[in-house]
């Protein structure tokens, strides 16, 4: 058992009842900074100085009482305290008979090896043990920590994985889990208007002697909770807490008295990525990746000018409340030299990325390019998308299917239809014409581009549509679980679309097609299903 336990500690794991020891014999000369946007620590929980939200106090006992193979997904925007709820869930459980340890995937290793790891660690455990086990940011990995609590040995009694994501990444890849029984999803957000929430913010600033200028925003608690409720996110909260005044003003003075310098822009560099999802960075990558970009990063120096913003931990940049950052800094952040830092920072990690490849690489990649992240988040101008960045990267990225796929949206939505069809062409090729999303792609590409001609073609109109239809009927009719909803949602969205803007009527036996589709996607709970259906009977 010391053996495993030394092996995961390599690898990054931390053993929470051993963190217990070392808080104990802390005692009182701990400092917490957790109220000032710090990572959290170990320390902070057990001696209870995170906010406990109202909805989780009774979760692990309830997790702890149904026992087996259970998955937990903590989901939502960034810095809003997903982590936090995470570690609070695998500590109650501690008080409930587990064991709890904390193994993020590094950026050097890849997901098979990571739940190789898992399982042998599971393997090594003494029988009837109770395992809980927490993981961050892994929603691009769900089909390995799906395969982690299936292939669980009999050893353990019971396993809980505690997964914290992003909410979009969540949403796009909780394909990968199928139907798992055992799946809960628990959104976290930011806002504070509930009552019981502000009450519980309000109790333990004041318990921990926290509350500081908070009491010059009321003369008593009543006044104090209910302009916790108007602030209506936990960060600002904090912020006004400690510094008197909202975070993104705060942040915005702080900037604004920081030099022009190599250190400004590597820090713009971060919190653009940050807005695209790439939350943190191992230190060797970041310091290639901005020399790629032009810029001879000092870490000392780099950190002395920006540390109340970037925290270095276990060797990983994150930045602190980068939600908020990111409204922070918009007026000195350039369109154009944040495209040029993606497309040399791609180049940099292309070379070296190969089709299918399951690590953080190749995540951040994917989160680089991805179109519409692009384009609504950051709101950058498609034709810029495509003729500042895609295009320039096709010599060190056309062998990767996920380049291709992109670079179809992309031609797609600015209705390139033809060249939209040969980039998704490209990237069938590479998956030698297997990939389901693939395909849905070019159906839908066929199916958009009748409906754009019904003002621009319309003699080809129908035919277009049609070509687009039946294809993603044939891949409806054959779909799995976890691409059913997937393709109906499009298919119903883009039947309505076609119809109402042709004038024409759709055939009763089409409606009947559609409601019988629908009708499958309500009976298998799925979240968006209401919405399309709406939509459906709106026509």
């Amino acid at each position: 058992m010391r053996d495993i336990r030394r092996k995961m500690r390599d690898y990054g794991m931390v053993f929470y009842d051993e963190k217990q020891q070392e808080a104990q014999a802390e005692g009182v000369r701990y400092m917490s900074e957790l109220y000032l946007g710090a990572p959290p620590r170990p320390i902070d929980f057990f001696k209870n100085l995170d906010i406990v939200r109202p909805e989780l106090k009774e979760r692990a006992g309830q997790l702890a009482q149904r026992g087996g193979r259970q998955l937990v997904v903590l989901y939502g925007q960034a810095y809003v305290g997903k982590t936090c709820a995470a570690i609070r869930l695998g500590v109650d459980l501690m008080g409930k008979g587990y064991e709890f340890c904390r193994f993020d995937m590094s950026y050097s290793m890849n997901a098979s090896n990571y739940q190789d790891l898992v399982l042998e660690y599971l393997a090594a455990l003494p029988e009837g043990t109770k395992v809980a086990i927490m993981a961050e940011n892994m929603s691009y990995y769900y089909s390995h920590i799906k395969q982690i609590l299936e292939r669980c040995p009999e050893n353990v009694e019971s396993l809980i994985v505690l997964c914290t994501a992003n909410r979009q990444d969540h949403v796009s890849k909780r394909y990968l889990l199928d139907q798992y029984e055992t799946l809960e999803e628990t959104p976290i957000s930011e806002h504070t208007s509930d009552s019981r929430f502000a009450n519980e913010i309000y109790d333990q600033l004041e318990q921990t002697n926290h509350l500081n200028k908070l009491r010059t925003y009321g003369d008593n608690r009543r006044e104090r909770v209910a302009y916790i409720r108007q602030l209506n996110d936990l960060i600002d909260v904090l912020y006004v807490s400690q510094e008197g005044r909202r975070f993104v003003r705060h942040y915005a003075d702080w900037l604004d008295e920081k030099p022009d310098d190599v250190n400004r822009r590597a820090f713009l560099m971060l919190c653009g990525f940050a807005a695209l999802g790439v939350s943190h960075l191992s230190m060797k990558p970041f310091l290639d990746m901005t020399t790629q970009c032009g810029m001879s990063v000092d870490m000392q120096s780099f950190l002395k000018a920006y540390g109340d913003a970037v925290q270095l931990q276990d060797n990983r940049l994150q930045l602190r409340c980068s939600r908020l950052l990111w409204a922070s800094i918009q007026k000195w952040l350039n369109t154009d030299e944040l495209l040029e830092w993606i497309r040399a920072t791609v180049c940099f990690l292309a070379r070296n990325l190969r089709e299918k490849e399951e690590n953080q690489r190749n995540e951040m990649f994917q989160k680089l390019i991805k179109v519409n992240t692009l384009h609504k988040q950051l709101g950058i101008p498609l034709d810029k998308i495509l003729d500042q960045l895609l295009l320039g990267l096709e010599p060190l990225c056309k062998h990767l299917s996920y380049y291709w796929v992109q670079r179809g949206i992309c031609h797609r939505d600015l209705t390139h239809f033809e060249e939209a069809n040969s980039a998704f062409s490209e990237a069938s090729e590479i998956r030698n014409n297997t990939s389901f999303h693939i395909r849905h792609a070019q159906a839908k590409n066929y199916m958009e581009w009748g409906v754009w001609a019904l003002e621009h073609e319309e003699g080809r109109a129908y035919y277009y549509f049609d070509i687009g239809r039946e294809r993603l009927e044939t891949l409806i009719e054959k779909a799995p679980y976890r691409y059913f909803a997937y393709s109906v949602h499009t298919y119903v969205d883009m039947m309505v679309r076609y119809y109402r803007k042709s004038g024409e009527r759709m055939s009763e036996e089409k409606l009947q097609t559609l409601a019988l589709l629908l009708q499958r996607l309500l009976e298998q709970n799925d979240r968006l299903g209401p919405g399309i259906t709406k939509t459906f009977l709106d026509y």
